[in-house]
Parts: structure tokens; sequence; C-alpha cells
């Protein structure tokens, strides 16, 4: 039986600086990466990739500007903003459908993003869980999406580092996939930046 996911990657290109960044899917099955360009420019639709195909892509392209439904797994970029570093991360705060990690090719200071040492599926509260047509665990929500309440999504009375800290759910998250973001301010393990850099592999599963 084949399966199909539909995978969300997530592009802030803030430059005209060109990149390559290479969309490699190693899961056993169909995705369907989508891409969001920065603001005034985006370009239409998301695209298949079938197991071990992968898929050059240049700075951004497909989505037609709008955001995928959550939960997604997100990988981030910002390319060139200001003195010739790009920043990157994964993130979880909307919430996991599969793993995803961003590897630099080239560059100085460049760390791997993201990654996962178990399936935050196979754990995920009933609660925050999105089933398939078959009854299997495909997406767990965050916290915040799920319960909706400041305390999760970090604002109101929580709006500030000081106050909102990682949540039971968001440890559940960080513990499978220790480098992804899980909470609003999880900057200090989870947001990566690089000098120079030639080209990325962003890889689900």
């Amino acid at each position: 039986m084949t399966f199909v996911k539909l995978a969300l990657l997530l592009l802030l290109t803030i430059s005209a600086e060109s990149r390559n960044i290479t969309i490699l899917n190693k899961c056993p099955f169909t995705i369907w990466p989508g891409i969001l360009g920065r603001p005034g420019n985006p370009a239409g639709g998301g695209f298949r990739l079938d197991a071990s195909e992968s898929r050059d892509i240049e700075n951004s392209e497909q989505c037609n500007g709008a955001g995928g439904v959550p939960p997604a797994s997100l990988a981030e970029f910002t390319l060139k903003p200001w003195g010739g570093q790009d920043f990157y991360d994964v993130s979880l705060i909307d919430g996991y459908n599969l793993p995803v990690q961003i590897e630099p090719r080239g560059g100085s200071g460049c760390k791997r993003a993201g990654g996962c040492v178990k399936d935050i599926n196979s754990e995920c509260p009933v609660a925050l869980a999105v089933k398939g047509h078959n009854g299997n665990v495909v997406a767990c929500k965050s916290g915040c999406l799920e319960y909706n309440t400041d305390q999760e999504c970090c604002r109101g009375a929580y709006g500030t580092p000081d106050k909102c800290h990682r949540s039971a759910t968001a440890q559940m998250f960080k513990d499978a996939c220790p480098t992804a973001y899980t909470y609003l301010y999880d900057d200090g393990s989870s947001s990566f930046k690089c000098q120079a850099t030639a080209s990325y592999t962003v890889q689900f599963c």
C-alpha cells in the first residue's frame, strides 16, 4: 500500500541571494512538500516527491503565498538578511507530521537543524492525535494548537521569555526532536546560523 502525506516546507527568503536547496524524501511513501516564499514573492502549488526522490529548488516557489493547515513539520529559512549569514530552523510549534532535518553543505559555523530520535506520532496523546482514514496517527498537534491557552501559546500574561516556559506537551516534542523549536521561546537550542553557505538539504524521514 502506498501512503501519501503532506509535508510543509516554509521558506522565508529575505534577499535576492540565490541558494540551492535540495528536498529529499527518505520516507517509504510519497509526500507533498509545499513551499511558502517571502511576502510579495509567492508562486503556485506544492509538488509530489516519491520515496527516495529529491528535487532541487532555488530560493522560494510554490504554495501561492498561503501556509499549510497545521499540524505540519516546518523547515524555515531566512537567507542572508544581514552580515552574509543564513538563519534556519525546524519548527514543531504548530505540531508534527513528519521528521525533518536541515543539513548545510559548505559555509562556516554551520550545524544540522532538526532530526528526531523517535517518531512523535507513535506516542502522541489521544487529545492531540490526528488520524488518517485507516485509523493510524498521521500527525500530532502542539499544545497551543489543541488547547489554545495563553500558557501553551506564550501570549497574554505568558507573552515574554521569562514568563513562558516549555509545557509538558512541548517537552514531549523536545524529547523526540531535541534541536527543533517546540515553543515560541525555544531559541537557545533550536535556532541556527551559517556564514556563506552554498546549499542545504532538507530531508524528510
